[in-house]
């Protein structure tokens, strides 16, 4: 099965409800249907590497983080809120980007709780982009200093 926030090519993977309880197990995380946009948005390449991703091995990054006990804010699961990164909390560009939080922040890969994820431009190997709600980017131009 898919690790959780993988993004997956060949469609919706389900998961079996809990056994004994009844219920089906919480989803917390994206749909499908945002998955595959941001999948498309960020050409199912590593926004951090530039890796090919097309064999749907990469993981959704939240750049807000979900936090621990989950969140209310609605745009936790939005398109401007998650990138495609290589390998996993701990491996490859995800684990770097877990592991090294000032540089995450200072590229966009990840934002503080108090920052508007639609308001900090992401840094992509070919430039730099603020992220829609409908899963868009639009180049990021930095604003020229006066002399």
């Amino acid at each position: 099965p898919a690790a959780a926030g993988a993004c997956c090519p060949r469609g919706a993977r389900r998961r079996r409800p809990a056994q004994g309880s009844g219920r089906g197990v919480r989803r917390t995380g994206p749909d499908m249907a945002t998955r595959l946009l941001v999948a498309d948005r960020d050409r199912w390449r590593c926004v951090r590497c530039g890796r090919d991703l097309s064999d749907g091995s990469g993981n959704l990054q939240h750049r807000r983080a979900r936090g621990m006990g989950g969140t209310r804010k609605v745009d936790v699961n939005g398109p401007e809120n998650l990138i495609l990164l290589c390998g996993s909390g701990t491996t490859g560009c995800h684990g770097h980007v877990e592991s090294h939080r000032e540089e995450a922040r200072r590229a966009g890969w990840a934002v503080t709780q108090a920052d508007d994820p639609g308001l900090v431009p992401v840094t992509y190997p070919c430039g730099r982009f603020l992220l829609t709600a409908d899963g868009g980017r639009i180049p990021y131009r930095e604003k020229e200093i006066a002399a």
